[in-house]
């Protein structure tokens, strides 16, 4: 009996996830462009949401807001060549502060993936045995994998890939879980069955059918990432006259999203109890929007205030001087959860004096011997290389010592092994192999 009722007291202690808040976590996640598409089909839906017309404003003769910004902020989002998914996520490995083992096994099991970003059970079976690593080790590193951007890179099925995506995004219950251990009844056309089995009613089940179809079975066949020229940054940063540099939010429909008080007075009091239930759901729905584009508004303007904070250095001098920066101290900055920083930044992008920036870009793991203080960013160490590489005289390039002994008079501490991983991440050549040419990195 003991056993029973402390079983209870835990489980009622726990936290309830109720919609709303799973909803409110994926709207974190979001880009703008995004943010703005689910904006808009939440006025259309709801009457007593109201979103000013930004294409013109009739009253004043003014055009939109946002294309008083427009010729400006595409002059600063500068243009970049096509990257690939593997780059990407390499990049994003490179960047990382997990510990080395990890993110070096990670960019292994990267190249053992076929061309639907799938991990077979034999294929990893192979790979353990082939360079004698710990099955257990592998699949840590297989898990880190599958949540970097694209999430699902590295699943061993569909229905991994789909739960490793409703993981990301807040959304993976038990219901969830019992559909994708079933996806085969589908095929039969057993809905109601495949309804009871997983504890919900059929039209829970449709909703669940249709969050599984904008999900994306096969994250590793898009063939390119988003040039920069077309990403919309959500921040700006900004130098007053007295050098203090400033974080804003740009203009958004999202800024002017307002609840329609007047339409509520005009309705009549003799509404019939299913009207005016109509409306109180209207109403709280609005309201809650509201709140969650104001919170959320507010929320990255903070975070790029903290991430600023934690590298002053970056807007003066550049990449070269990030500093070591993971996503668990700006959750301490911010006194929120290190998974709330991780929606946060995203898909998001900041506007810097060196253009347009993946918040992401901002955290960077620490380089140096064991002992040396103060630590240097992963980063700026991968920066510096790439301008000494680019100032190196053609006929007389350096070699991976030389180069290591630059960067230790530039102020990091790295081995030639460091020196050449971060060479080929960069596609920079040997010594050899650039001798007699321009090197442009």
């Amino acid at each position: 009996m003991r056993t029973v009722l402390e079983h209870k007291v835990r489980h009622r202690q726990g936290v309830a996830v109720t919609p709303r808040m799973r909803e409110a976590l994926r709207l974190l996640r979001l880009p703008q462009a995004d943010m703005d598409a689910y904006i808009a089909q939440q006025v259309e839906q709801n009457p007593f949401l109201e979103l000013p017309d930004w294409e013109f404003d009739r009253g004043s003769g003014r055009p939109d807001p946002s294309a008083v910004n427009s010729t400006h902020d595409m002059i600063e989002r500068l243009a970049s060549s096509e990257v690939s998914v593997e780059e990407q996520m390499l990049r994003q490995i490179a960047l990382s502060s997990r510990p080395a083992w990890l993110c070096r096994l990670a960019a292994l099991l990267l190249e053992e993936v076929d061309e639907y970003g799938r991990l077979s059970s034999a294929a990893l079976e192979t790979f353990c045995q082939s360079r004698g690593i710990e099955r257990t080790c592998a699949e840590e590193a297989r898990q880190y994998l599958l949540r970097l951007d694209p999430v699902g890179v590295g699943a061993l099925s569909v229905a991994e890939c789909f739960a490793v995506q409703l993981d990301d995004e807040g959304l993976l219950s038990e219901a969830f879980t019992r559909l994708l251990a079933n996806l085969g009844r589908l095929v039969k056309g057993d809905r109601a069955g495949l309804a009871t089995l997983c504890g919900v009613g059929v039209q829970e089940l449709e909703r669940m059918l249709l969050t599984l179809q904008r999900l994306e079975p096969y994250p590793y066949c898009k063939a390119v990432v988003e040039p920069a020229l077309l990403r919309r940054a959500e921040l700006r940063v900004e130098q007053d006259e007295q050098g203090a540099w400033h974080v804003f939010a740009y203009a958004d429909p999202a800024q002017d999203l307002k609840l329609n008080t007047e339409l509520r007075s005009q309705l009549s009091a003799r509404m019939s109890v299913r009207e005016r239930g109509q409306v109180k759901d209207w109403m709280t729905d609005a309201r809650w929007l509201l709140n969650v584009v104001a919170r959320r508004r507010k929320s990255l303007v903070l975070l790029g205030q903290k991430i600023l904070a934690r590298q002053p250095d970056f807007l003066h001098r550049g990449v070269e001087a990030l500093h070591p920066l993971t996503m668990l101290q700006i959750a301490q900055d911010m006194q929120v959860h290190e998974s709330t920083v991780s929606r946060l930044v995203a898909d998001k992008y900041i506007s810097t004096p060196d253009g347009v920036l993946p918040l992401r870009f901002f955290f960077t793991a620490g380089v140096g011997r064991h002992g040396q203080a103060p630590p240097r960013g992963a980063a700026a160490a991968r920066a510096c290389l790439r301008r000494v590489v680019r100032e190196e005289k053609p006929d007389n390039p350096l070699s991976d010592s030389a180069l290591v002994e630059v960067l230790e008079q530039q102020g990091f501490s790295v081995s030639r092994r460091t020196v050449v991983k971060y060479r080929q991440l960069m596609g920079i050549r040997s010594s050899f192999s650039r001798k007699g040419h321009t090197i442009t990195v």
